[in-house]
């Protein structure tokens, strides 16, 4: 089932995002792990799905910041 996320323009001022390498790099795994854990619909309990913007994937910072607090892990 694929839930993506409807963003206009004036949303998008204030959003950061994270890059699939990015994510790899803060979770301590490579970035091929990650794009694994997509195409299997693998990803770790509290992770939520990407973005897909030209054909990448992307996570929001807010939720990057959610699931590494949900793991107790030092703030970014």
């Amino acid at each position: 089932m694929n839930q993506s996320k409807v963003l206009h323009l004036s949303e998008m001022d204030n959003i950061s995002l994270v890059s699939t390498t990015e994510l790899a790099n803060l979770l301590k795994r490579k970035p091929q792990t990650i794009r694994m854990w997509l195409c299997n619909d693998r990803l770790p309990s509290g992770l939520v799905r990407p973005i897909n913007l030209n054909n990448r994937n992307y996570w929001f910072l807010d939720d990057v910041r959610n699931y590494l607090k949900s793991l107790q892990v030092v703030d970014i």
